[in-house]
């Protein structure tokens, strides 16, 4: 599954907008209106991870990954 998330940075809120069904070799199969109210992006989080990456207030402290199974592969960091 992939969810795609909403932020709101003023308000410090997040929200899941649509999950999509992946398929066995990856691609994506069917994607959901997640229908979501808005929730404070609070404490130490996922939706607060999610909130400073998304509002530029923080920025990833290593290069990218070339694919998930690269950052699998690192174990994950």
């Amino acid at each position: 599954m992939i969810d795609l998330f909403g932020v709101r940075c003023q308000a410090s809120e997040t929200r899941v907008e649509s999950t999509t069904e992946v398929g066995p070799h990856g691609e994506p199969v069917e994607t959901y209106a997640a229908d979501e109210p808005w929730a404070p992006a609070t404490g130490a989080s996922f939706d607060a991870a999610v909130k400073e990456v998304a509002c530029g207030e923080m920025e990833p402290n290593q290069a990218p990954f070339a694919s998930v199974r690269a950052w699998i592969d690192a174990g994950r960091p």
